[in-house]
């Protein structure tokens, strides 16, 4: 699963680190109880203006 998520940001030019830090520290933000589209924000083509792209 970690492997998919790291091609997957390298698939949409963002910087695999940067994106899985993002999502490890604002995914607990959510809590227990959440809408499953509040996951929508964390894809990563939905992330572009917020972590830096690949060089």
């Amino acid at each position: 699963m970690l492997y998919s998520l790291v091609q997957t940001s390298v698939a949409n030019n963002l910087e695999p680190f940067d994106y899985l830090k993002y999502l490890l520290t604002e995914l607990p933000r959510l809590g227990r109880h959440y809408e499953p589209d509040a996951l929508d924000q964390f894809l990563p083509w939905n992330l572009i203006e917020k972590i830096k792209p690949l060089k």
